[in-house]
């Protein structure tokens, strides 16, 4: 019988009902794996839960100083467009033997596939996703989503706490990092925990001695194009039909960018906001994601945030609003609308438009009424999840 992996931390006494329920609210809201999110809201360490994973599975994990030192020569027998779909890293190979870390060891379609396109047979190890996915970029240039930036900034000065609270107590060591550089500066985000063997041959899967374990599932992108979406029935049907966070940031940002010039999602995440998805004439917008600000400086979003209520009108000339135009391409509009879609009390995106054949305050009450939808798709994610991990 297949294990939770929720319901696992949970037995083992690492994890409560209460930590693991906030913890799939965040992993809908934000995206990524439940691990990554256990680890943001600070509720397991990554050693922890590697750890936790390694004797479950009985594989070994990967340590920080494998994954530095891996020749070039191995890093090929990976394609690119391979490691970054399966998130692996090779580290060794011995005859016809591949080492792999892996986010999920667990995923024997996974390792079946890696195998048929390598032609070796495949030695899984753990990894621990924030040192994997900094090994990507390292090896790679898979480019790091900020989040893990942060992480990685949060976890380097946990361990310099550590490693000042132990300097009296020689008998313990400290946790290694990994010494990737970090490419991006990241400030704090607050955590919004109410809101959310050996081979005989190739071509075969090893077999593990343990009860099976159903890993989390990462939030990914869409891997189509949804149609277009030419009325407010269409979008409520998709809406509830939604699998993830980015169905509901597609269907939300296709819809109305057939009626904006500019559609762009702003998730926020305690005092920082990250451009998430963004419709711009009608096209897709993919550099949204490059713009972060943060909430400590005059901004409409700022203003939308403090209020919990909509802001419609032109906006004002303060550094923070100059950024968020140059980020959504620039020019400065006679008026725009921001809504703030809430989840437990707070805002946990911004949709902002601008443009239109007419005037945005004609719209207001319909748009608050689809962001209202959008709010009750986000709640249905997190009973869904909630099922699934427990």
């Amino acid at each position: 019988m297949s294990i939770k992996l929720g319901e696992m931390l949970i037995e083992a006494g690492l994890l409560s009902r209460a930590q693991l329920e906030a913890t799939l609210k965040n992993q809908v809201i934000f995206g990524g794996r439940l691990g990554t999110n256990l680890i943001e809201l600070g509720y397991l360490s990554e050693e922890n839960l590697a750890c936790f994973l390694s004797k479950k599975l009985e594989l070994p994990c990967v340590t920080v100083e494998q994954l530095i030192s891996i020749s070039p020569d191995i890093i090929k027998i990976i394609p690119k467009e391979v490691a970054d779909k399966y998130k692996v890293i090779p580290l060794g190979l011995e005859k016809k033997r591949l080492t792999l870390a892996m986010l999920d060891p667990a995923d024997l379609s996974s390792i079946d596939a890696i195998s048929f396109v390598t032609g070796y047979y495949i030695i899984p190890l753990i990894a621990q996703e924030l040192h994997l996915v900094q090994a990507l970029e390292n090896y790679y240039g898979i480019k790091r989503d900020v989040r893990y930036i942060h992480l990685a900034d949060k976890v380097k000065e946990l361990h310099r706490i550590t490693k000042h609270d132990e300097h009296k107590d020689k008998t313990v060591k400290e946790p290694a990092e990994i010494n990737f550089p970090l490419t991006q500066e990241d400030d704090d985000i607050f955590d919004i925990q109410e809101v959310v063997g050996s081979a005989e041959e190739p071509f075969k899967t090893k077999s593990f001695n343990t009860t099976p374990v159903i890993m989390e599932p990462e939030v990914v992108e869409p891997a189509e194009v949804a149609p277009v979406i030419h009325s407010e029935e269409s979008v409520v049907e998709k809406l509830a039909e939604a699998k993830d966070r980015e169905d509901i940031a597609e269907i939300i940002t296709m819809f109305l960018g057939q009626q904006f010039d500019r559609v762009v999602l702003f998730l926020i995440k305690g005092t920082v906001v990250d451009g998430w998805k963004a419709c711009i004439n009608n096209s897709a917008f993919s550099d949204i994601r490059n713009l972060r600000l943060l909430l400590d400086e005059p901004s409409v979003l700022k203003v939308v945030n403090d209020g919990r209520s909509y802001y419609l009108g032109p906006i004002p000339e303060t550094p923070g609003n100059a950024r968020i135009l140059a980020g959504i391409g620039g020019g400065a509009p006679s008026s725009v609308l921001l809504m703030p879609l809430m989840m437990m009390g707070r805002v946990v995106a911004i949709i902002y438009v601008d443009g239109g054949k007419e005037p945005l305050a004609n719209r207001l009450a319909d748009l608050q009424k689809l962001v209202g939808k959008a709010s009750i798709a986000f709640e249905i994610l997190i009973l869904k999840n909630k099922i699934l991990m427990t």
